[in-house]
């Protein structure tokens, strides 16, 4: 039934019991990620001065704020694909979670591709390329945010796998562009690392 990528949609999405829902809800929230991000944030500060720093924090919110444009504001008004949880065909048969309010969680109508995985796939490249991590501790949290962010969304029913593999993919990009108009800038403005 339907493509591939639908397969493996329904194989990966499931009821999983009110823990799961609500631990997938939790990782898909917007603010559930800040005590990782304080951290990294602190480790960059460690490592940086003020100048750069503040360079760098331009830089993120500009990688974040392109990720979620490119991904929201054109590939999804331009591709215009349902997502699984407003998929006709799928119906009765996606895996929906409730809101806090008790509706179902469905997003909105069109989903490729997740901005959420290219968000936080981009902010996670430039964080490892500014930061030349090779503290593997550093780099297993920065993939345990990344993957469970994104199969949080499959699980919630509102993305596909091929909308979290694209995002992971454009938030690369975008997250490694930003990263060079950052050193560029950090050269032109001769800002000390």
């Amino acid at each position: 039934m339907g493509s591939m990528d639908q397969q493996l949609f329904l194989a990966l999405n499931f009821d999983g019991g009110p823990t799961l829902d609500s631990f997938m809800w939790w990782a898909s929230g917007k603010w559930s990620w800040v005590p990782l991000y304080v951290f990294l944030l602190l480790a960059m500060k460690k490592k940086l001065e003020w100048k750069p720093f503040f360079w760098a924090l331009v830089m993120i919110a500009v990688c974040i704020a392109i990720n979620d444009q490119v991904a929201s504001g054109l590939f999804k008004n331009w591709i215009q694909r349902l997502r699984p949880s407003h998929e006709p065909a799928l119906e009765g048969l996606v895996h929906l979670v409730r809101e806090p309010n008790g509706n179902w969680y469905k997003g909105g109508s069109f989903g490729f591709y997740s901005s959420h995985a290219a968000n936080n796939a981009g902010v996670a490249c430039f964080f490892l390329l500014l930061m030349n991590v090779r503290e593997w501790q550093k780099i297993v949290m920065l993939l345990f945010m990344v993957l469970t962010v994104g199969y949080s969304r499959i699980y919630l029913g509102v993305h596909y796998p091929g909308d979290i593999l694209m995002g992971f993919f454009m938030g690369i990009i975008i997250g490694w562009l930003c990263y060079q108009v950052y050193k560029w800038g950090a050269e032109k403005m001769n800002l000390a690392q």
